[in-house]
């Protein structure tokens, strides 16, 4: 690898470019190969580094280079941080070599910041209920961050009153693929009142993200209080 660089700072989610360039500074020509993109905490590119994307050669002919910008994307579940952008060419090492040492090179550093941030922007069900029977909730969760989150579940909820936690009485669950920066899910989820359940009046609420699994930037707004609901 003769050069490899990318942006200053990102976030998680993100989709970058990285400039790479390859040389076959031997004396015959390379078959097949590929070359790695890495994110790694230190200035010694291995593959045991974060693998962030590849691209495919059918051959290099001897003292040919070859550059490419390589579109990639930040993982999801990095943490935040800095760290060094790298390749390495020929990463799974499908080629013989004179020389199988200098294969890797670091480029820049990038800082890398958490894009994801999951936040509630509707929730709501009728305006009673019956214990043991079904209701519908309609629920909106939206990531309002700069990065893309990845798969995630949203928790339905009962409370006694408006601060919704997921230490309330949990009626059900849904599950979002992914969600990309800017962008919204909806739908409407059928839970059950338990029978076990004493009857009053109750906040229907949600909360993005209820078993925490996926890196948010702001991990404290994933909750949000609807109307109220008397259960008989």
């Amino acid at each position: 690898m003769t050069k490899v660089s990318g942006p200053a700072s990102t976030v998680t989610g993100a989709s970058v470019d990285i400039v790479n360039m390859v040389k076959n500074q031997g004396i015959g020509s390379a078959g097949r190969f590929y070359v790695a993109l890495y994110l790694s905490t230190d200035a010694a590119i291995t593959t045991a580094d974060t693998i962030v994307g590849t691209r495919h050669f059918w051959g290099l002919s001897s003292g040919v280079t070859d550059s490419a910008t390589t579109r990639v994307t930040i993982p999801t579940t990095l943490s935040a941080g800095t760290y060094y952008i790298g390749a390495i060419a020929d990463y799974n090492s499908t080629l013989a070599e004179t020389n199988e040492t200098n294969n890797a090179l670091s480029g820049n550093t990038v800082i890398i910041t958490i894009g994801a941030d999951l936040v509630m922007t509707a929730v709501s069900g009728p305006s009673s209920g019956t214990k043991g029977a079904s209701i519908s909730i309609s629920n909106t969760v939206k990531n309002q961050g700069t990065g893309g989150a990845a798969s995630f579940i949203v928790g339905l909820y009962l409370s006694t009153d408006p601060n919704i936690t997921t230490t309330d009485l949990r009626l059900g669950t849904r599950s979002v693929g992914s969600l990309a920066a800017g962008a919204s899910s909806s739908a409407t989820t059928s839970v059950t009142i338990p029978t076990t359940v004493a009857a009053g009046t109750y906040y229907v609420g949600a909360v993005a993200d209820y078993a925490n699994t996926a890196v948010e930037s702001n991990e404290t707004n994933n909750a949000r209080a609807g109307n109220v609901i008397t259960v008989q």
